[in-house]
């Protein structure tokens, strides 16, 4: 970290919080890291951005219900061309 660099408010405007109350779903902060922040020193800042970080990294799994390739692989199914059978039969 550059000691000249002041460390930047992590406030991305999507201020809700999860359903347990524990985290914003914006910035990922508690309520105490929100309201403390202009009060941190940088240390502390660069301490709740590193939080963020693990946060958002653990986050990444629960975030995807399936593997990608199923979507795909589900819509290519879908849009397959018509068997000769299908289109005889007048299926499509």
């Amino acid at each position: 970290m550059n000691q000249g660099t002041p460390i930047a408010d992590p406030c991305i405007n999507i201020c809700r919080m999860d359903p347990d109350g524990k985290f914003c779903q914006g910035c990922r902060r508690t309520p105490l890291e929100i309201g403390g922040w202009p009060r941190m020193t940088e240390q502390q800042k660069a301490n709740v951005a590193a939080l963020i970080q693990r946060r958002k990294e653990s986050d990444t799994p629960r975030r995807s219900h399936r593997p990608a390739t199923s979507l795909g692989a589900h819509m290519n199914a879908n849009l397959a061309a018509p068997t000769a059978s299908a289109l005889s039969s007048g299926e499509h």
